[in-house]
């Protein structure tokens, strides 16, 4: 014949003994959840045993109520928030290399390069320095690729550059952004391909 089991409930989780635990003992007996938050012990109905058993790994007041506690709802982005991911990717997508670059063609090799606007802005300053100083041709390397043209040709080509990255970068940018926040339903932003649309790169 097997000892009876005495069962009980603490904040720490479920107590099975074989003798009962009483105030004379010494024990902080309870008698609801209230007391067994504050640490007393609180002996549990067999039916409280039987969901314990079901479920050992309940957490206590689950066990009190013989009631898993239901998982909470997946959360949902709202409009707003699937839009603003969605401009995120847009710009990361519009700052890479997908985007940013030319090509230029030299002895018969062709190269993709790309200049920053900081690096766009520093050679308008030193076209417009050499030619004012009457030089008609320079030497520049772009992306470690030597290239030595005329003084002409380079603005020609600084235009090129400037051109595409306002059509690109400013222009497609932008248009991609309002068509995005004229998306009416979170579905319509995410079938919305901002990967179209965008200009051919420049060959130089």
């Amino acid at each position: 014949m097997s000892q009876k089991k005495y069962y009980y409930l603490h904040k720490s989780g479920v107590i099975a003994i074989d003798s009962e635990l009483t105030k004379q003992c010494g024990f902080n007996i309870g008698e609801t959840y209230a007391d067994i938050k504050d640490g007393k012990f609180a002996a549990m109905s067999l039916g409280q045993v039987g969901f314990w058993e079901t479920n050992p790994s309940a957490q206590v007041k689950e066990i009190w109520d013989c009631e898993l506690t239901p998982e909470p709802p997946p959360y949902v982005q709202t409009l707003e928030e699937v839009k603003l991911q969605k401009i995120a990717d847009l710009m990361a997508y519009d700052a890479s290399n997908a985007v940013n670059g030319f090509y230029i063609t030299r002895d018969g090799n062709t190269f993709e390069l790309w200049l920053k606007p900081e690096e766009r802005a520093s050679l308008s300053i030193l076209l417009n320095g050499a030619r004012k100083v009457g030089l008609t041709e320079l030497s520049l390397s772009f992306g470690g690729l030597q290239i030595t043209e005329t003084i002409d040709n380079m603005e020609l080509m600084q235009f090129v550059i400037e051109k595409y990255a306002y059509e690109a970068v400013v222009h497609r940018d932008g248009v991609h952004r309002a068509a995005i926040e004229s998306c009416q339903t979170i579905q319509e932003v995410d079938n919305y391909d901002f990967t179209t649309g965008w200009p051919l790169k420049p060959e130089l």
